[in-house]
C-alpha cells in the first residue's frame, strides 16, 4: 500500500500501487476538487471593480454557475451592480469586444465596407465584427472617437445620403427632435404631411 495525500481535504490515506493515479480519498473528495472554484476577495475585486466584467463573464473566468459568483460577493461585502449599470457594463464590454474583433479583421484583411441603403434612408455598411451599420455613425466614429451617450448626429443639410464629416454635428436627441419638428408640415386635420423633395 502507497500513503497519499488528499489533494482536496488534506487527509493522509492508502492506495494499492496499481493505483497510483488517484489523488482524493473518496469520490465525494475527487467530484468537488474539480468544481469548488477558487474564488478570493482580491481576485473578485480586481476583475469586478476595476476590470468592470460583469457577473456572467465572471462564472465563465471561474468556471462556475454564476449563483455563486453573486454568493461571493455578497460574503465579500462587495457591492453588486443592478439594472442599467449592470447592462451598461456589459455593453460596454461587448463593444469592446467588437472593437478588438474589427482591428483584428483590419490587420488581416485591408478591406473597404460593402454600402447599401437602409429601410430610414441611411447608407449602412458592413464592417466585419460589428455587422451593418449606419455609414455616418462609423465616419464619426473613424473620426471623433465614440458617440457619447444620449448623443446623435444630425446631418447639417438635412441630406442623410451626404456623409462628409463637415456635414455631421453632434447634438442632443431632445434638441434633434426640435429642429426636425420645427420643419414638419401640419395640415388641417392635425396630420403630419411628408416634406416635398425636390
Amino acid at each position: 500500500m502507497i500513503q497519499k495525500i488528499c489533494k482536496n481535504c488534506g487527509k493522509s490515506f492508502e492506495v494499492y500501487p496499481s493505483e497510483d493515479y488517484v489523488q482524493c480519498c473518496s469520490k465525494l473528495c475527487g467530484y468537488t476538487l474539480g468544481k469548488r472554484p477558487d474564488i478570493t476577495k482580491e481576485k473578485l475585486e480586481s476583475v469586478y471593480i476595476i476590470q468592470r466584467k460583469s457577473v456572467r463573464q465572471l462564472s465563465q473566468l471561474f468556471s462556475c454557475n454564476h449563483r455563486t459568483i453573486l454568493r461571493k460577493l455578497k460574503k465579500y461585502n462587495i457591492p453588486i451592480r443592478h439594472g442599467s449599470e449592470a447592462i451598461r457594463t456589459q455593453w460596454e464590454n461587448i463593444s469592446e469586444k467588437r472593437q478588438n474583433n474589427l482591428d483584428n479583421y483590419k490587420k488581416r484583411f485591408n478591406t473597404q465596407p460593402t454600402r447599401n441603403i437602409g429601410k430610414r434612408g441611411y447608407w449602412l455598411i458592413y464592417v466585419p465584427g460589428r455587422r451593418w451599420i449606419k455609414e455616418h455613425h462609423y465616419i464619426w466614429e473613424k473620426n471623433h472617437g465614440p458617440l457619447p451617450e444620449g448623443q446623435v448626429i444630425h446631418h447639417i443639410n438635412f441630406d442623410r445620403l451626404d456623409n462628409r464629416i463637415e456635414n455631421m454635428r453632434l447634438m442632443t436627441q431632445s434638441e434633434h427632435m426640435k429642429l426636425h419638428q420645427a420643419k414638419r408640415i401640419i395640415d388641417k386635420y392635425g396630420r403630419f404631411v411628408p416634406s416635398q423633395k425636390p
